[in-house]
């Protein structure tokens, strides 16, 4: 197991060993703070890793990639599922859905990504 792995496991809940999701009291606010760090550290370490950013990055959306978006979310999709697909990075997945009205702001956003994520598990 990588050191990410370990880290996003325990930031979103879970046991890194057993998979399990740990029952322990959830703050909000932090958790939200760790998952900011987690995605941070995980775009710095990408950017150095492959050098290369996705392929849609900095292009514009059109109305066929929001129309897209909003399916994929639908259908119960996560963000980074939803952003190798749309060749997008995570981050830009969150903020969009904000844009088009499918989560009212960014921090909802990622707290649905991140149910989903656990349910997956």
């Amino acid at each position: 197991m990588t050191e990410f792995e370990l880290i996003d496991a325990i930031c979103h809940g879970v046991n890194p060993v057993t998979g399990e999701v740990l029952d322990t009291p959830r703050d909000p606010a932090l958790d939200r703070a760790r998952l900011h760090y987690l995605d941070e550290l995980m775009r710095v370490q990408g950017r150095r890793m492959s050098g290369a950013r996705p392929p849609m990055h900095g292009k514009a959306w059109g109305a066929e990639d929001d129309s897209r978006l909003r399916a994929l979310w639908g259908e119960g999709r996560d963000a980074d599922t939803i952003a190798a697909e749309l060749g997008r990075g995570m981050g830009a997945i969150i903020a969009r859905l904000v844009h088009i009205g499918a989560c009212q702001d960014r921090d909802l956003a990622r707290q649905e990504h991140d149910r989903r994520l656990a349910a997956k598990a």
